[in-house]
């Protein structure tokens, strides 16, 4: 049990306090991360279970129900869903009253911040867990919760067997009618409690259990060597997962095991994930190998990482697919935005200066020969000499650009979706940093789907302009990270698109 990564959450600021309990879902305002930062806040307090007292937001003992929440598993979830009464003061439900600010929902439809329930009936105890989220989204056999348990030692967060321990006789799962980002119809959620966690959710989302051999590894500190990740995790059939410069996240140990891989490829130099990283990586389990691409600067790291994924192509018995990006070094967007095809296809992204090509990038072209050439971004990002020195090297050249990342992601994902990719599951990712968008988009090429890239805040224009022409071919977005990466004013203008009336 202790090898396998419990889900995680956000830390963060608590909500704002609610006006009522029972209210239309559109009115309460509260989304899946703050129910889940509320329950980790008594979870970390180790809150001590008992139906007789009480305890407010911070896990401090408190007099009386005016003040705080029961400390039994239904005032557990009472606290989570932040129920009050019209006044403002906490309102703590018993297990057969959860069930009147909620709806039953499907197995396969639960989502961190919904609950399994047990109703108390005259002649059984009741019980109610939060769901954090599934040990194994594929097989869907346990789940991590948050709970107040009369049997252990306070608030807890610990693995269970769904639908729940000894059989799980009378639990099902129920949704609050008072969750803001209710548009599981049109977005499926796929984030962590930071970016190496988001990394991890996106392969636990796309990867079975024992499937894949080598791994691919990148810094989730900075972006440049991280490029290349993504035709070579395509040739390996592999996840790009991420650690610190210095050391691995647990997540990411854990989810190394789950994946049954038996060796890493590390990209970048020292300088982006150290010599005592890489000895981390090698420990994860007996016999994991551990095979560095790194460079001198982040684009002969491109190349390296270039000639390593055809190479590895080859060896699997693939054919890559003749064509090379290339973008630029200095910004990430424009060559993340491409991660999709760049993995599906095993095409790889080499880098450019603003006005040359480099050697290390030239030497890779002449080596690899490409049917195509596709440059990235317009001017100045890659100026036109560029094209011409391309131009010399493929037999043909095109770009793909628009008036800024936004415009030129929805002009990559319109060529992809020409090329073998669809917008059935079309991802987003925030534009505004790489990590998500790094690991999502080699999540997305398993899946078949192309990626479009957002600002944070609100659906950006073109992603919007892409989504609605293709609206009738989209079943479902995908979006990578949390609510920081991609709000709920994202999520609601996605939701609004696809056909969501609430």
């Amino acid at each position: 049990m202790t090898q396998r990564a419990h889900a995680t959450v956000l830390l963060g600021l608590l909500a704002a306090l609610l006006a009522a309990a029972v209210v239309p879902p559109s009115a309460l305002g509260i989304t899946r991360d703050v129910v889940l930062a509320r329950g980790k806040v008594w979870v970390d307090a180790r809150v001590p279970y008992s139906q007789t007292a009480w305890a407010d937001e911070s896990g401090g003992r408190v007099a009386n129900s005016s003040l705080g929440y029961r400390t039994d598993c239904s005032g557990f979830v009472s606290l989570c869903w932040n129920l009050r009464w019209p006044d403002g003061r906490p309102r703590s439900l018993a297990t057969d009253t959860l069930r009147g600010v909620s709806e039953r929902i499907g197995k396969n439809d639960l989502l961190p911040g919904d609950i399994l329930l047990k109703p108390k009936t005259t002649t059984t105890s009741g019980h109610a867990a939060l769901f954090v989220g599934w040990v194994d989204p594929l097989s869907k056999t346990q789940y991590v919760s948050y709970e107040e348990s009369g049997s252990s030692k306070g608030a807890v967060s610990r693995i269970v067997p769904y639908p729940f321990f000894e059989g799980g006789s009378g639990y099902y799962p129920y949704r609050y009618l008072g969750i803001e980002e209710d548009y599981l119809a049109q977005v499926e959620p796929v984030r962590g409690y930071d970016r190496y966690e988001t990394a991890v959710k996106a392969s636990r989302s796309t990867f079975a259990t024992g499937a894949v051999e080598t791994v691919v590894i990148a810094s989730g500190a900075d972006w440049p060597d991280a490029l290349g990740g993504a035709a070579l995790a395509g040739a390996h059939d592999a996840p790009v997962l991420l650690v610190r410069p210095d050391a691995v996240p647990s997540a990411v140990r854990a989810e190394i095991r789950r994946l049954g891989a038996t060796g890493a490829v590390l990209l970048g130099g020292e300088a982006a994930v150290s010599k005592a990283a890489e000895d981390a990586l090698a420990a994860v389990r007996p016999g994991f190998t551990v095979t560095r691409v790194g460079g001198r600067d982040r684009y002969e790291t491109a190349a390296m990482a270039a000639a390593e994924a055809v190479e590895a192509a080859r060896g699997r018995g693939k054919t890559p697919g003749g064509t090379v990006f290339v973008a630029s070094g200095l910004a990430f967007p424009d060559a993340l935005a491409a991660s999709p095809a760049s993995a599906e296809g095993v095409r790889p992204i080499l880098l450019a200066r603003p006005g040359s090509v480099p050697a290390p990038t030239e030497r890779a072209l002449r080596a690899m020969a490409p049917a195509e050439a596709v440059l990235l971004g317009g001017d100045p990002a890659l100026e036109r000499s560029v094209l011409e020195s391309v131009r010399s090297l493929a037999p043909s050249v095109r770009r793909l650009a628009g008036r800024d990342r936004y415009e030129t992601a929805a002009a990559v994902a319109a060529w992809s979706a020409e090329r073998g990719l669809s917008w059935k599951g079309t991802g987003l990712a925030t534009g505004a940093d790489f990590p998500d968008a790094l690991s999502g988009g080699v999540a997305l090429a398993e899946r078949g789907s192309v990626l479009l890239l957002t600002r944070p805040d609100r659906l950006a224009g073109p992603a919007a302009a892409a989504l609605t022409a293709n609206a009738a071919e989209v079943e479902r977005t995908v979006c990578f990270g949390g609510m920081s990466a991609v709000g709920s004013d994202v999520r609601r203008a996605v939701a609004v698109i696809l056909g969501f009336k609430g």
